[in-house]
């Protein structure tokens, strides 16, 4: 489905907004130093230029509180991904669906722009950009825009509007494995956004109570069963600072799935009323007993501890994974994410070997089974009416761990075809020097199927007289028990460093002359260990590995990748 398209399905949430965004990015473009972005689409066709793994740290660095980023900044650049025989997980999860599943080699060209006008006003101030990519791959083609947005902020507050990255939940995504919200492993929806981008302090408390809530409606533009399905999200946290330092923070998260257009419902757009109703979470009702079905709703309870000094900071978090009106009341209490990291910033040691540390549990697997039932009863990430479930343009909106089959797409079959999952998951990264990063990610994952699998495709619900594991069709499941295990590293590095070390004269390489240059400049990481933005053209070298029972043979990947700021 094309931009336009797209364009027009949102004009009925939000054409006030729209309106505004489109004027504000003409605007963007026509401004006199802003004719650079009509040449950064030039530069994506004739240099080739794209995207490789981006930096999904979270927060500011120290150095970005010193020194505000610039009024305007832009990019190009150029990434090959090569697998053997398809690309392994690392190399396609949480790319903002750019890399597609089961591709064996995909170009990646991109160009990017970004401007801030009212650039150091306390008052409001507005960013508006745009990314283009251009993808040729055995898995699909495709000429678009990842990101077209606005944003306005006024006071704390922000509206957003557009196509941008967006994800849900309080723990870090840096190195994650992704929010199982929703996290950047599919391409964002259009939507329109009002939110708190930080926690704002709740008056008379001193500033020991602050919040952080958004609400958000949007569109999903992909090929489906139901054509055309809108997302409505919304989340509330609260946090308590007790102690200097120390952040005890609580909240809850909602997602809709609704409207849009059943090939067997017809058109499904609710009333008012009835729309209120699914925004509110009210229990779930059947399909046929009303002319318009309840919409595909999931959410989350989520907590977390944090603490902080001026060169450390820690935290964990917990959520606890909803999916129907049964799981509100904590029925599956091991279900959803720990997540736990370590991040070391010491200005005087910028350039760690290890600056930050990632631990991750994910359950899956009782999803409201009863003893009796099937484990997997909830069916994660699946509805009844929008059979295509949590996905978008062909890869899941939550957390990658959570497989489907791409065949299944826009058809009545449910495309789900692993949901059941225990896995540990785990991500480092730091300097080797000070021009060269690296980042290592590294996940177990158990895997059991769906739930039809311990019934040799049947019926997931058991009874008290007739137990699950009573019945011949009844598959154990421990023989269901498929062990996968996924390694990506990546560095990355000025393209001046690899010329010094491959031509520097043999008199400088015998007095040791080039070690003070070498590392002389920060890479292109840009989290809060971070110390400042790349300069010049640089480098980025990828290789993963996925092995297991889901392949005949260990998977081989290599990513080279080029990018410049322009």
């Amino acid at each position: 489905m094309n931009f336009l398209s797209a364009y027009y399905k949102l004009l009925p949430i939000g054409t006030p907004a729209f309106l505004l965004v489109t004027g504000l990015l003409l605007l963007t473009m026509c401004h006199n130093k802003s004719f650079a972005a009509l040449g950064l689409v030039h530069a994506v066709t004739s240099e080739q230029a794209a995207d490789t793994v981006s930096d999904h740290r979270s927060g500011p660095t120290s150095s970005q509180a010193a020194n505000p980023a610039p009024s305007h900044t832009s990019r190009i650049g150029i990434s090959q991904t090569l697998g053997t025989p398809e690309t392994p997980f690392w190399l396609h999860a949480n790319r903002d669906g750019r890399i597609p599943l089961h591709s064996a080699k995909t170009l990646l060209l991109f160009g990017e722009f970004h401007r801030s006008f009212l650039h150091g006003s306390k008052a409001a101030d507005l960013d508006t950009g745009f990314r283009i990519d251009t993808r040729l791959s055995d898995g699909g083609n495709r000429l678009g825009f990842s990101e077209l947005y606005a944003h306005l902020n006024i006071r704390g507050w922000q509206l957003s509007a557009g196509r941008f990255y967006d994800t849900m939940g309080l723990a870090p995504d840096y190195l994650s494995t992704g929010s199982m919200l929703m996290s950047r492993n599919a391409l964002p929806p259009f939507k329109l956004r009002l939110s708190t981008p930080g926690f704002l302090p709740v008056p008379l408390t001193g500033g020991v109570l602050s919040f952080k809530a958004r609400w958000s409606e949007g569109v999903l533009t992909d090929d489906r069963w139901v054509d055309g399905a809108r997302v409505h999200q919304k989340y509330l946290y609260l946090k308590i600072q007790p102690v200097r330092n120390l952040n005890l923070i609580a909240g809850i998260a909602h997602n809709l799935m609704w409207g849009g257009t059943s090939p067997e419902l017809g058109s499904m757009h609710p009333t008012f009323r009835e729309w209120m109703r699914d925004v509110a979470a009210r229990p779930d009702q059947s399909v046929f007993v009303n002319e318009t079905p309840v919409g595909n709703g999931l959410g989350g309870y989520d907590f977390g501890v944090e603490y902080g000094t001026d060169t450390w900071s820690a935290g964990l978090y917990r959520m606890f994974y909803i999916e129907d009106a049964q799981s509100l009341a904590f029925s599956n209490p091991w279900d959803g994410i720990w997540s736990a990291f370590i991040d070391m910033y010491d200005g005087e040691r910028p350039h760690r070997l290890v600056s930050y540390v990632l631990y991750e549990h994910i359950n899956t697997k009782k999803q409201d089974a009863d003893w009796y039932d099937a484990l997997g009863r909830g069916r994660y990430y699946s509805h009844y009416v929008y059979r295509d479930g949590w996905i978008h343009h062909g890869q899941v909106i939550g957390t990658p761990l959570v497989l489907i089959d791409p065949e299944r797409i826009g058809i009545r079959d449910r495309i789900l075809v692993n949901n059941i999952i225990l896995a540990h998951h785990v991500g480092v990264s730091g300097h080797l020097g000070e021009q060269l990063s690296y980042r290592l990610v590294a996940t177990y994952s158990r895997n059991y199927g769906v739930c039809h699998d311990q019934n040799s495709g049947r019926g997931c619900n058991g009874s008290v007289d007739e137990p699950m594991q009573e019945r011949e069709t009844y598959v154990p499941f421990r023989d269901l028990r498929r062990d996968r295990y996924s390694f990506m590293m990546r560095m990355s590095f000025p393209v001046s460093v690899l010329r010094q070390v491959l031509f520097r004269s043999p008199e400088a390489a015998g007095s040791g002359a080039h070690s003070e240059t070498l590392y002389a400049a920060r890479p292109d990481e840009a989290g809060r260990s971070g110390t400042g933005r790349a300069r010049g053209l640089q480098m980025h070298l990828s290789a993963a590995i996925d092995a297991g029972a889901f392949h005949d043979r260990p998977l081989l990947g290599f990513e080279l990748g080029f990018t410049l700021p322009m």
